[in-house]
């Protein structure tokens, strides 16, 4: 494993950390909030998105707009069962969806979840990091200053990786604690 490959998996695992951190409701309105839901149409499963238009009027309410508006009972029925914790209102053509305000104590949960993902993100950016060693040691052709190199290649990217997940979680928190 060389470095450019060490830095894709690094820059993997940072997006799939920014992916889990998305998901976390703030208390205010995103599209990626309805991204996992999927809606029953046309015999399949398929993404709300690629039924519907979904729009942020503003910081507490979304308006799901579908392309086909035979769609709107079955998007307001994945919705409801989907429990995300907004309530999905039919209005004529569309769906409208207000996005509660966070309790302290759940602000503080999820602060925590954002701490276990932090977690998962570094160990994860460890293991990349043995990969890495593991295989330059079981390479016959390696030499002991082919090891130490890659070994210090990934030492310093593994740094510059912990960092940006710090930095990704601690925006997070900052977020989700602001009312």
């Amino acid at each position: 494993m060389n470095e450019r490959e060490i830095k894709q998996r690094m820059e993997k695992v940072i997006s799939f950390l920014e992916e889990n951190l998305r998901k976390l409701r703030t208390g205010r309105a995103h599209v990626s909030l309805l991204e996992s839901v999927k809606i029953e149409a046309y015999d399949t499963m398929m993404p709300l998105n690629q039924l519907a238009n979904i729009s942020v009027l503003d910081y507490k309410s979304m308006v799901v707009q579908p392309w086909d508006k035979s769609n709107v009972d079955a998007i307001v029925k994945s919705l409801t069962a989907a429990n995300l914790g907004m309530t999905p209102i039919k209005d004529g053509d569309i769906v409208r969806i207000s996005v509660p305000e966070l309790t302290e104590e759940r602000r503080k949960e999820l602060t925590k979840v954002v701490g276990t993902y932090e977690e998962e993100a570094k160990i994860a950016l460890r293991q990349v990091r043995k990969e890495a060693i593991e295989q330059m040691k079981n390479d016959k052709e390696a030499t002991e200053d082919d090891i130490e190199s890659i070994t210090q290649q990934a030492d310093k990217m593994i740094k510059e990786f912990n960092d940006e997940v710090a930095r990704l979680a601690q925006s997070k928190r900052e977020d989700m604690m602001a009312i």
